[in-house]
C-alpha cells in the first residue's frame, strides 16, 4: 500500500502520543496495583527512559517478564498499564502493525473502562491506524475519544494526525506521487477540521509551522508554535522527550526525502491552503494568482493554469 510506504520512518516532528504516559500514572488505580507489585517505581522507571528517548519495546517485555512485573499484570489497571508503555514503545518504533494488537489489556479490562489506560489505548490505536493508512478505523477511535469527552488525549491526537498527514504530504512530494500529495492535503484538512469543532481553536498553519522550523533546526521554536494555541501545555517531561527526538527527526526526513523536505513541505503547505479554500471560484482565482506569481516565459495562459493545475 502507498499509504503504509509513504511517511514510514520519520515525521520531521517527534511524535509519539508519549504524554498519555503521565496521565496514566496519575491513575490512582494504576498507583494501587504498583504497590500491590511491591514495586511502585516500575512504571516510573520505563517512563524516564522515554523522557530521554530510549524506551524501547523489549525494555518493557523484559520488565512484564519480572516477578513484579507479574505481579502488577495480575490487576487489571497494571495490566492495562503495561500495555500501553509497550504500545508506546513500538509506536516510536514505527512497529505500528503491532500497537492495536499488544492493547486488548487496557481495551478489555472492564475495570479499565473508561480510564485513563482506556483513553491511552484509543488515542494509540488511532495514531496506529492513521500510520498504516486506515482512515476509517482511526476515525472510530476519534468517535470514542470525542463521545467519552477525554479532551486530555484527543487534543495531542489532532496535533499527532496533522502531523502524520503533513509528513505523507512531504514524502508524496518528494517521490512525485501527485495522488497522495492531494489525499494527505484533504486528510490534514479533515482532521484540522474536526479539531476545531471540538474545541480547539489553533491556526491551521500552525503545526505546518512547526514542522517549517523544525526542519530549519529551530527546534526549541518549533516546540514553542506547536504548543502555543490552545493546547495543553506539555510537562516538563515531555518537553524534554519532544527536544530530544527533535533534531534525529529533523535529519531522517532531510534524508528520506533527499535534502527536498523543507521544499516539499512548502508546496504541502500551499496545497493546503488552496483546498481551504471553500468556494470553487475563489480557488480557481487564488491559483491563477499563485501560478502567475512565477509565469514561465513563453507559456500560454491557458497552459500555465492547466500546468499548475495538475
Amino acid at each position: 500500500m502507498a499509504t503504509e510506504a509513504v511517511g514510514r520512518r520519520s515525521h520531521g516532528l517527534p511524535s509519539g502520543l508519549g504524554g498519555v504516559l503521565a496521565a496514566l500514572l496519575a491513575d490512582p488505580e494504576v498507583a494501587k496495583a504498583q504497590q500491590r507489585a511491591n514495586d511502585p517505581d516500575l512504571l516510573r522507571r520505563l517512563q524516564k527512559a522515554w523522557v530521554r528517548g530510549q524506551l524501547r519495546s523489549q525494555d518493557v517485555e523484559k520488565a512484564q517478564g519480572t516477578p513484579q512485573g507479574k505481579t502488577l499484570a495480575q490487576h487489571g489497571p497494571g495490566r492495562a498499564a503495561l500495555s500501553v508503555f509497550l504500545a508506546v514503545a513500538l509506536a516510536e518504533e514505527r512497529q505500528f502493525g503491532r500497537v492495536a494488537q499488544v492493547l486488548g489489556p487496557a481495551e478489555q479490562d472492564p475495570r479499565t473502562k473508561a480510564s485513563a489506560a482506556a483513553a491511552s489505548a484509543a488515542a494509540l490505536k488511532a495514531r496506529a491506524f492513521e500510520e498504516l493508512g486506515e482512515e476509517a478505523s482511526a476515525d472510530v477511535c476519534i468517535n470514542a475519544l470525542e463521545k467519552d469527552q477525554a479532551y486530555r488525549w484527543l487534543t495531542p491526537l489532532f496535533q499527532n494526525l496533522e502531523i502524520v498527514s503533513a509528513n505523507r504530504g512531504v514524502m508524496a512530494v518528494a517521490a512525485g506521487d501527485s495522488r497522495q500529495f492531494e489525499a494527505s492535503a484533504l486528510r490534514f484538512l479533515a482532521i484540522h477540521h474536526r479539531s476545531v469543532e471540538q474545541g480547539f481553536q489553533h491556526p491551521m498553519d500552525s503545526t505546518l509551522n512547526a514542522f517549517r522550523l523544525n526542519l530549519q533546526g529551530q527546534h526549541e521554536e518549533a516546540f514553542q508554535a506547536l504548543w502555543s494555541y490552545g493546547y495543553d501545555q506539555p510537562s516538563p517531561d515531555e518537553r524534554e522527550n519532544w527536544l530530544t527526538r527533535a533534531p534525529m527527526e529533523r535529519e531522517r526526513l532531510l534524508e528520506e526525502a533527499d535534502g527536498q523536505a523543507l521544499e516539499a513541505l512548502e508546496e504541502f503547505a500551499e496545497l493546503v491552503r488552496l483546498l481551504a479554500i471553500e468556494d470553487p471560484f475563489e480557488r480557481w482565482d487564488e491559483l491563477a494568482r499563485v501560478i502567475s506569481a512565477d509565469w514561465p516565459e513563453g507559456l500560454s495562459e491557458e497552459d500555465a493554469v492547466s500546468q499548475g493545475r495538475e
